[in-house]
């Protein structure tokens, strides 16, 4: 039973981090984004609304990735594959941009990668964390999640 629910329990929440996940991101574009169009206009803007969403895809794949149940050395692996997604994915598109779009460069895209890589950064963990904390407590207390 407690097998059974520790595999349900690892898809079962992701939908609902990623959806929070959303919304922290979204909130951050609001401010990040207002700052982006006072600052560079369109172009500005644009940049923001790109950074987001590559920082909150990386952390989707990372969020993936790290849902599955597994044993110590799956663990351990998952954690390695989740911090290159999480961080190589925003780092190759913004190369790719920065090559490919110099005036979404010179509205600041590498800064806003960076913030919204922080801020999707920190609020993955906190999800993370507190996921973790509930599979703990449903496996200790063999309950169904």
């Amino acid at each position: 039973m407690i097998e059974q629910a520790t595999t349900n329990l690892s898809w079962t929440p992701l939908l609902p981090r990623v959806s929070k996940l959303a919304a922290v991101e979204l909130l951050a574009l609001a401010m990040i984004g207002m700052v982006a169009y006072w600052s560079h206009g369109t172009q500005g803007l644009v940049a923001a609304l790109i950074a987001a969403s590559v920082c909150w895809l990386g952390a989707v794949m990372a969020l993936i990735v790290t849902s599955r149940p597994a044993d110590a050395r799956q663990a351990i692996s998952m954690v390695y594959a989740a911090v290159l997604l999480r961080g190589a994915f925003p780092l190759v598109v913004a190369v790719v941009l920065r090559s490919g779009y110099p005036s979404l460069v010179a509205a600041g895209l590498m800064i806003y990668i960076i913030l919204f890589y922080l801020v999707t950064l920190a609020s993955e963990t906190f999800f993370s964390v507190i996921h973790l904390s509930m599979t703990r407590h449903v496996q200790r207390h063999g309950l169904d999640y």
